[in-house]
């Protein structure tokens, strides 16, 4: 089985992601999520709720990791609007427990 050509495939593209990861760092795990949403995006828009959560939970095995690759490299995200992002939600999560805090 680890000699098989599909596994052979897998372990190929675990290591572009893998490498792609150490390049990037977390941004490219943002873009993977987009990316993955992305992908799944007809099925997450025409099931139903209780379907997505499984979808979601359990990610498909067959999907295509290049056709998902090629999906990831075309999510725009540069370092600064991630670290935009991050410092943005970071400030609102801040901003909302010190609230809660000072409610107590």
């Amino acid at each position: 089985l680890l000699l098989s050509p599909a596994t052979s495939h897998c372990h190929t593209q675990n290591s572009v992601h893998r490498d792609i990861f150490l390049s990037e760092g977390e941004v490219f795990l943002f873009r993977a999520v987009i990316g993955l949403l992305r992908y799944l995006a007809k099925s997450l828009l025409t099931n139903e709720f209780d379907e997505n959560i499984h979808l979601l939970t359990h990610v498909p095995q067959d999907i295509d990791p290049d056709d998902l690759l090629k999906v990831i490299s075309n999510v725009s995200l540069s370092s600064k609007e991630y670290e935009q992002m991050r410092s943005a939600h970071l400030g609102t999560e801040s901003a909302v427990l010190g609230h809660r805090a000072n409610e107590d």
